[in-house]
């Protein structure tokens, strides 16, 4: 037996390096007896050179070691999230050792021998579940370009409910800047279900295209998609044009109003602050147009007041297209009344409680199937309530409502009982006389959009005494029968579907040839290299802005940069970025002249020919200070661009081969190279550096002020009697300016506003002032936590004898009249608010009973 401290192996050669042994000669050594059934010793040494501590000991690295089992307890443990600390003195009470929070780190990031690449281990997950469809879209250079997964239960959902698809993205959920993309439909019930979800490394036009056939191909039925909901990106929304001929796309509102706000700028549109508003009000209230009549009025007032530059953006970019993102509009087709991405946004909302910002691969796809999962769970759950549950239903067994609910999902069932609602008050002379209405059929919003009874179908049924139940009345996606068969809990049969697949698609690249094309094409990369360069501290930003600043200027100026990245091994200085220009002449000529940087070294000079052209320019690699080359796992990327736009671009790797570059526009073509089927040889994109993000300004989505909420009522008898005349404001809009006036709360009892205003800037009010008439005095005075005397000095002698005589011929009657109905009303049909003391009947409140809270407010002190 030898201490642990015995001796020292291997070379230490790092400063901060240590070890636990320190050459302790300690031992005791054995030897066997002769008949070999005993151990004898042969020498002993109790003599170590350190501290002997049993805390020490416990310490130790082999002390704590854990087993395999254990380990995969702790792990578990961990990716659900439990806390360390606390996961830490568990095991210390339960195992009764030593365990450090490093070991629970190594526990959760450690990487079995055997271990797949990351994108190995996720599709070998994802091929796992029954059913799934997964197909991986990898370019020609072998680099992952997108994800696609769909699983059997997404497929049956999108197969019985393919009306409407909405679809939207969410970011920074993975390492590998890969934006997550949802495709959801709504059930019979209301519900938001998943369809879809896919992963891109690009949001260009080839990529969202190809993800959006490879969900054609497996779900035959994407013609019947009416209503594609999406943002305003134009890439995304253009891409599924093309792709869904048949369907109407539409801008979710609330990416209408943001980009409302970006665009319609003082800088941009060069207006002041006070016009920006009056815009932004105007084509807010655009979006919210009821009618084809208001929006033409609202347009007609921007022309007329808008400047030039505001209107031909407008006309160019919204108004072609108001039949896509105007209320009156989009209702014409089938949305089941929605106007945002809000349900996808609900989901994206979920997914970022349960998956890490910038996770890998891996357990980002991990948790997602996670959530998803508990969705399903809870969906089904409510799906077996509808199904299983018999509905307690105010409404007279044989009534329209009984018999509706006895056909209709909860969701739609709420719908027809407010159009019976409101259709029980309306007579056919208040019905837009520009609706084509029948006993079957409406051309109003809600029939267009819901495909239920509306109630204008109602109110004309109703005059012609016809039924008012009428089951054909609404589409068959909101019965409870359809939504029993089709449900995947209770559903007694199941649609077939082929076996789940996994493919890998290349994209092919072709050339790009138009400006447009091109443009497209550097403004991704544009914005990719704005994202970089924002996740920077402020030391790198101000670094990284100046190079940005001079590349500008450079390629302004009609001159080449090339740009030289140094080997991070390499000194200080030559790990600053190169920026080398060089004017490049008209014809025949050859120019080798460089102009560094300050705080850069100097370059030598290579060549690139620019297609195109005879002339011939100087490229750059990088060298050291005594001018030699750089070493060869240098790269250099050099960019040439001559006076008449011809480009060239190359790619420098070992500082001898070069690889010229192409622009990708793809079309997707299904994998057979051998090279490709190999998942481990498919390169990743770039991770994603963890950085924050500030918070935004406290406006609207279209860029106004946020209005403030209104305080919560308090209670009057909570108001110190000292404040319960004192002054409050009202904002009082007139079309000139806004106004302010004053008013107190027991002043305005009596007098009038005018009046009121008066008697607050010091004038004491007399008895003209005063009224007489006590149906005008509100109840609240009556209130037992009232006093008047509070306002006695806003009054001369003969108007506190008035108000006296007022308030006592009030006292003697004891009248009280509800505030919505002005009837008479007792104290045992009416209650009371709490904040302004007057009484309502409990029907006129919008309530059946008496709340069982202490404290009640009206719809007025509400508001």
């Amino acid at each position: 037996m030898l201490c642990i401290t015995l001796e020292i192996q291997g070379n230490v050669s790092r400063f901060h390096c240590s070890t636990f042994r320190k050459e302790c000669q300690a031992h005791i050594k054995f030897s066997t007896s002769e008949d070999g059934q005993y151990l004898i010793v042969k020498s002993i040494n109790e003599q170590h050179n350190h501290g002997l501590s049993k805390v020490a000991f416990d310490h130790l690295p082999h002390q704590r070691k854990l087993d395999s089992q254990q380990k995969e307890e702790i792990k578990e443990l961990l990716s659900l999230k439990a806390n360390k600390k606390l996961l830490q003195n568990h095991l210390q009470n339960s195992l009764g050792r030593v365990v450090l929070l490093k070991d629970l780190h190594n526990i959760a990031t450690a990487r079995s021998t055997n271990e797949l690449s990351e994108l190995e281990a996720t599709v070998k997950e994802l091929k796992e579940i029954p059913g799934a469809i997964v197909e991986i879209v990898v370019s020609e250079e072998n680099v992952l370009n997108g994800i696609f997964f769909q699983d059997k239960e997404m497929r049956l959902t999108y197969q019985q409910y393919p009306e409407i698809l909405f679809i939207d993205a969410t970011y920074k959920l993975n390492d590998l800047r890969m934006p997550l993309y949802l495709m959801i439909v709504e059930d019979g019930n209301g519900e938001s279900v998943v369809v879809g979800v896919f992963v891109l490394a690009s949001e260009d036009a080839t990529s969202i295209a190809q993800m959006a056939k490879i969900f054609k191909r497996n779900n035959s039925r994407w013609s019947e998609t009416v209503t594609i909901m999406a943002d305003k990106d134009f890439t995304e929304r253009q891409v599924f044009k093309a792709e869904f001929p048949d369907a109407k796309i539409l801008i979710c509102l609330f990416h209408v109003l943001r980009t409302f706000r970006r665009e319609l700028t003082c800088d941009k549109m060069g207006v002041t602050a006070s016009q920006r508003l009056e815009i932004l009000s105007i084509v807010e209230e655009m979006a919210y147009a009821r009618s084809h009549q208001r929006y033409g009025e609202l347009y007609a007032k921007l022309v007329e007041n808008g400047p030039e530059n505001v209107v031909t953006y407008f006309n160019k970019n919204w108004h072609n297209i108001k039949e896509e993102w105007v209320y009156a509009h989009k209702n014409c087709g089938v949305t089941f009344q929605n106007q945002t991405n809000n349900r996808v946004e609900c989901i994206n909302q979920k997914l970022k409680d349960v998956i890490a910002k910038y996770s890998n691969l891996q357990l980002f796809f991990r948790n997602l199937l996670l959530v998803l999962e508990s969705l399903r769970t809870e969906q089904s759950h409510r799906a077996i309530s509808i199904l299983q549950k018999v509905p307690a239903m105010p409404f007279e067994v044989g009534s329209v409502q009984h018999q509706y609910g006895q056909i209709l999902t909860p969701y739609a069932l709420e719908k027809v009982i407010h159009e019976l609602n409101i259709g029980a008050k309306e007579n056919q002379s208040q019905i837009n006389q520009d609706l084509q209405i029948s006993a079957n059929d409406c051309n109003c919003h809600f029939r267009r959009s819901m495909k239920l009874p509306c109630h204008h179908i109602f109110c004309f049924r109703r005059q012609y005494s016809r039924s008012l139940f009428c089951p054909d009345l609404c589409a068959v996606r909101w019965t409870l029968e359809y939504y029993r068969i089709n449900n995947n809990v209770l559903s007694d049969h199941e649609i077939e579907f082929h076996a789940g697949a996994f493919g890998i698609n290349v994209t092919k690249p072709k050339p790009i040839t138009s400006q447009f094309q091109k443009f497209k094409k550097a403004n991704l990369i544009a914005q990719k290299l704005a994202s970089i360069v924002s996740e920077s501290s402020m030391s790198e930003f101000n670094s990284k802005i100046e190079v940005l600043e001079l590349l500008v200027q450079e390629w302004g100026s009609g001159r080449a940069v090339a740009l030289s990245t140094s080997n991070p091994a390499e000194t200080q200085e030559t790990e600053s970025i190169n920026l080398q220009r060089k004017s490049v002449p008209g014809t025949n000529n050859t120019t080798a002249g460089t102009a560094s940087v300050p705080g850069t070294n100097n370059t030598t000079a290579g060549t690139a020919t620019v297609p195109g052209t005879n002339n011939t320019t100087a490229g750059c690699v990088d060298s050291n200070k005594d001018g030699s080359h750089a070493s060869a796992k240098e790269k250099t990327v050099v960019i040439v661009e001559t006076s008449d736009c011809a480009i060239a671009v190359s790619e420098v790797c070992d500082a001898e081969n070069s690889t010229p570059a192409v622009s990708v526009d793809c079309s997707k073509i299904t994998m057979t190279p051998d090279k490709f089927t190999d998942l481990s040889n498919i390169h990743l994109p770039s991770k994603l550096k963890k950085r924050g993000r500030p918070k935004g300004l406290e406006q609207t989505v279209v860029g106004l002020p946020k209005k403030k909420k209104c305080d919560t009522p308090v209670p009057f008898k909570k108001i110190h009697p000292k404040d319960r005349d004192r002054c409050k404001f009202i904002s009082c809009r007139t079309s000139a300016n806004f106004t302010s006036a004053l008013f107190t709360v027991m002043l305005s009892w009596f007098v009038s506003p005018s009046d009121t205003n008066e008697a607050v800037y010091g004038k004491k009010l007399g008895s003209k002032s005063v009224t007489s008439d006590t149906r005008l005095i509100p109840n609240s005075c009556l209130d037992e936590t009232v006093n008047i005397l509070h306002i006695k000095d806003y009054f001369a002698y003969d108007g506190w004898a008035a108000v006296m005589k007022a308030f006592q011929s009030k006292y003697s009657q004891k009248d009280w009249y509800c505030g919505v109905c002005d009837l008479q009303l007792t104290k045992s049909n009416s209650i009371r608010c709490d904040s302004c003391l007057n009484r309502d009947h409990l029907l006129c409140a919008g309530l059946n009973t008496y709340p069982k809270k202490n404290k009640w407010f009206c719809g007025r002190c509400k508001k």
